[in-house]
């Protein structure tokens, strides 16, 4: 019963995040504390702390080679941009 609660907080609290951001274009403080907060028994529980070098491996593996293209097309997007006061010599 706590496994399926801990499981079903982070969907509703996605889905109120979505929700609250599409009707104000903000998001609570609180739905982002309360997803952190709740992260570490939810994963106790749906299990997934059992495995935790092979997790971490993956999701290592799979961030150290893509993570520097993000950081490259995020630093185009950038110089691309006219910053105030490009145009003084």
């Amino acid at each position: 019963m706590i496994t399926s609660l801990l499981c079903l907080a982070f969907p509703l609290l996605l889905i109120y995040a979505a929700w609250h951001d599409v009707s104000t274009m903000t998001i609570p403080n609180w739905v982002s504390i309360t997803l952190a907060a709740v992260f570490v028994p939810a994963a106790f529980a749906a299990g997934l702390c059992k495995g935790i070098p092979s997790v971490t491996g993956i999701s290592k593996g799979i961030c150290w080679p893509v993570n520097p293209f993000g950081i490259l097309g995020v630093y185009n997007q950038c110089a691309e941009v006219e910053w105030p006061g490009d145009d003084i010599e």
